[in-house]
């Protein structure tokens, strides 16, 4: 029983990856707010450096074409711990996740097939 409650995380590592996650979504959030607004202020005409419009447009690209996502099928609802602690409830059906966790051992082992391969 003891072996058990050393493998369950501690309320301080939950809020931690919590923090992190909700940093991440955050930062994602904030960055599009940024390319918007620097796109409304060149569409209104105001003087924007334009080194700035460049730069929050092309971080916003490359932040897009980093997550490439992938349509699976779960059979059955599971948990996933991401390698930095967070963890994840998967529920069945279908979705779009990205590759990496589509093709991510734990969920080869839990049924996920890829949907155009099922």
């Amino acid at each position: 029983m003891a072996a058990a409650k050393d493998d369950e995380p501690s309320a301080l590592e939950a809020f931690d990856a919590e923090r992190r996650r909700a940093e991440r979504e955050y930062e994602a959030l904030a960055q599009q707010a940024r390319v918007a607004a620097a796109r409304l202020m060149r569409a209104a005409g105001t003087t924007v450096n334009r080194r700035d419009i460049d730069a929050w447009t092309e971080a916003q690209k490359n932040a897009d074409a980093k997550i490439a996502l992938t349509n699976v099928i779960v059979p059955t609802a599971f948990k996933f711990r991401h390698d930095d602690g967070e963890l994840i409830d998967v529920p069945a059906g279908a979705h779009a996740v990205p590759t990496a966790l589509a093709s991510h051992w734990w969920f080869a082992a839990n049924g996920v097939k890829r949907a155009d391969a099922a």
